[in-house]
């Protein structure tokens, strides 16, 4: 099990982070990751494997001025 935004997730076994994302309905390209309280570039998420018990936080990025 993982935690999404502090949601328990029962994850396929070896689930990429951009995986994880299509499944949480999160669009990659408009999200900030951090995984274990570490920040995940955009460039890592299909590579990056989630294991078991690891919190990861996906925050929207806001447009704005």
């Amino acid at each position: 099990m993982i935690y999404f935004n502090g949601r328990p997730v029962i994850p396929a076994k070896n689930m990429r982070l951009d995986e994880l994302l299509r499944l949480m309905e999160r669009e990659a390209s408009r999200v900030v990751v951090t995984a274990g309280g570490k920040f995940v570039p955009v460039s890592d998420y299909k590579t990056f494997l989630v294991p078991d018990g690891m919190l990861v936080e996906a925050r929207e990025l806001l447009e704005g001025g």
